[in-house]
């Protein structure tokens, strides 16, 4: 039996009142989001000494607007997926080493086509990977009705049904792999900013931040939309672009939809250029909805500067993005809405991250750009430390962005 535990009081990362920081450390993790905390718990396991640091708190970017899901079917077929699956296959064992309860539950998810078209391009992109041994089921509309009782299947030419998926509570999971790698002599540091890279000999020696200076031997990057505006501080132009995505939140309800519900068309309509609506939704634990998703596609060189649109909604994106999930839903008509996210995702043109050593800057690895975030943090955890190891070859070049950085 695995016990496990609630987080309580936080993390305790080192207050950004005080002198100057003079640390060493043998890595510094730029980014305490999902990846950042998910690399950092991995080092942490492995012997390194860790500095983990974020602009803001750990958990206050995209991770604390996430739905949560543990994706599998909707990665490219061939060496994404294979890392999906297996990553995947990782969280029973990976959560039990954690020790705490961030939600997890295994459930299935059902992608939907709309349109002939978009049923033959479904059926095209999922055969593939059936035989590279992921189940995953076509279905009838009728078929798709029995998965999700609710559903009005008169929107439903066809759907891609995986039922081997899962979901978490993101910040529950995020805060949880930061207060291990805490326990382990992480030092975290909040409201902490990278101003600049320290090189000696063309080699990364030190991190340089607003609260002063962290040497070290090497540094990941993993600031997730920030990863640009961070990589352009070291002479890198990283391909990380990212969508300015909002979603809501209800009400606990009954339990309406058994596990997730997305359109097939929904990462090409929110990757399209300009405002772009698409349907998406779950449930959590507690039965509250997550209803998405408006995005507006920006350019990864728009940050700092749109920084402030975070903190605010559109007058747009709620009641379209109702509008849109109610043809499939329309029995949480009268659900209350009890809070929205604005937030920013990133990703990159051909959907595979940004992810080894860096060629320019010996010493510096970057692990950004991920199409889907949870799926992928139990393998990350231990991938970086082989990427740190023994570089680039660490990595199948076939699961990342084919970048030179």
């Amino acid at each position: 039996m695995v016990t496990t535990s609630r987080l309580g009081g936080g993390i305790a990362a080192h207050p950004a009142a005080g002198p100057a920081l003079d640390l060493e450390v043998d890595v510094v993790v730029i980014g305490a989001g999902l990846i950042g905390c998910a690399v950092t718990y991995g080092l942490s396991r492995a012997g390194y000494h860790v500095a983990l640091i974020d602009k803001g708190k750990v958990c206050s970017g995209a991770s604390s607007a996430n739905f949560g899901r543990i994706q599998i079917q909707d990665s490219e077929s061939g060496a994404p997926l294979d890392l999906a699956m297996r990553s995947a296959a990782m969280f029973p064992s990976f959560l039990a080493g954690l020790g705490f309860d961030v939600e997890y539950e295994p459930s299935g998810a059902l992608m939907v086509a709309q349109t002939p078209a978009e049923w033959d391009a479904l059926v095209e992109a999922q055969q593939p990977k059936c035989r590279q041994g992921l189940d995953v089921r076509l279905l009838g509309s009728d078929d798709a009705r029995v998965v999700e009782p609710y559903l009005d299947a008169g929107w439903v030419c066809g759907a891609s049904y995986s039922p081997n998926e899962g979901q978490l509570n993101p910040m529950l999971y995020t805060m949880a792999l930061a207060a291990r790698s805490v326990e382990m002599g992480v030092k975290a540091l909040e409201d902490c900013s990278v101003e600049g890279f320290d090189v000696s000999g063309g080699r990364l020696a030190g991190v340089i931040t607003s609260r002063g200076r962290v040497r070290c031997g090497a540094a990941v990057l993993c600031a997730g939309a920030w990863s640009h505006a961070v990589g352009k501080k070291a002479g890198l132009e990283l391909p990380v672009e990212f969508v300015m995505g909002e979603a809501l939140i209800t009400e606990s309800l009954p339990r309406i939809v058994s596990g997730y519900f997305c359109l097939a068309s929904f990462f090409e309509t929110a990757h399209s250029t300009g405002q772009a609506v698409s349907a998406c939704c779950t449930q959590t634990r507690s039965g509250n909805m997550l209803v998405g998703e408006a995005t507006v596609k920006m350019r990864g060189d728009a940050l700092p500067a749109a920084e402030d649109e975070r903190r605010r909604n559109t007058h747009f994106a709620p009641r379209a993005i109702a509008r849109e999930v109610l043809r499939f839903f329309p029995t949480i008509a009268q659900a209350n809405v009890i809070r929205t996210w604005r937030t920013f995702a990133p990703f990159t043109s051909d959907h595979r991250p940004v992810l080894g050593m860096s060629r320019k800057l010996d010493g510096l690895a970057v692990c950004a750009g991920f199409k889907s975030t949870v799926v992928v943090t139990p393998l990350l955890s231990w991938l970086v430390v082989d990427l740190l190891k023994h570089g680039n070859r660490a990595i199948p070049r076939e699961i990342a962005h084919g970048c030179t950085f």
